[in-house]
């Protein structure tokens, strides 16, 4: 009978161990899945597309896979791209949606993933929005008309080499960087048009100050806002999303924004 005991003993021992590996081997993807049924949305919701950095649940045993010991080597570290949704009214953020960056597997960029997540989010009636808010290496072309056909506000950073047109000198193109902002155009933002646009296609630049106090450039296509506006959703936006505990996200230091 005590053989028995301690073969039944070491048989529940090893399932015990084997669902707290499958725990930890989950994580990743649970930990991402959004709670949508707990959580209310908002017809005036805004969509945040972010980047995550973080460390593999099994990067000993992926190391000693690939031959070099290393878990701190750069491919241990899966580059997690999140579509992030904000209730404005409730301030309760969650993450909507994530994928994993792995192009030498499926041959989808950052980009490919952030279309795929909007079209989503489009279809998703349950979490209705209004705007899209992206970081500086989202914003392309391709990206913010897409949005814009789709009948929702963006809202991005642009990098200041991005040439535009704002109807101002003989040089038709310059970059955001060198627009003139008059006092005016700081607290209303000026309209220009991003070179390789279409010609119907204006949006209002905006030149805020950030945190570290650095210039930065906004572009969007709700020609009627002012610069409050911008500030508010691209400085406001970072402490929501960094800070709430329903996003399971590594620490940021204070100074370091989002986009």
């Amino acid at each position: 009978m005590a053989g028995t005991g301690i073969r039944r003993e070491r048989k529940l021992e090893k399932i015990r161990n084997l669902a707290t590996f499958l725990r930890a081997w989950e994580t990743p993807r649970l930990a991402w899945k959004a709670p949508e049924p707990k959580l209310a949305s908002h017809a005036n919701g805004l969509i945040v597309f972010d980047l995550t950095v973080t460390q593999k649940k099994y990067t000993f045993g992926a190391a000693m896979a690939h031959g070099d010991g290393n878990i701190n080597s750069p491919s241990n570290a899966s580059e997690i791209i999140n579509c992030i949704y904000i209730n404005p009214i409730s301030q309760v953020c969650w993450v909507l949606d994530h994928r994993v960056l792995a192009s030498d597997k499926d041959g989808k960029t950052t980009l490919d993933h952030v279309r795929d997540m909007l079209n989503k989010a489009i279809r998703n009636k349950a979490t209705p929005f209004s705007t899209v808010l992206m970081k500086r290496w989202y914003a392309t072309e391709a990206l913010m008309l897409l949005i814009d056909r789709y009948g929702k506000a963006y809202w991005c950073p642009i990098r200041n080499n991005r040439l535009a047109d704002d109807g101002d000198g003989a040089d038709k193109y310059k970059s955001v960087k060198s627009v003139v902002f008059g006092a005016d155009a700081l607290r209303h933002g000026k309209v220009v048009k991003l070179k390789s646009f279409p010609g119907d296609h204006p949006v209002k630049l905006f030149r805020i100050v950030g945190a570290d106090g650095e210039l930065d450039h906004v572009a969007t296509n709700q020609l009627n806002e002012d610069a409050v506006e911008a500030a508010q959703l691209m400085g406001g936006v970072y402490w929501k999303t960094e800070k709430s505990p329903t996003l399971h996200r590594p620490a940021k230091r204070r100074s370091e924004r989002w986009w």
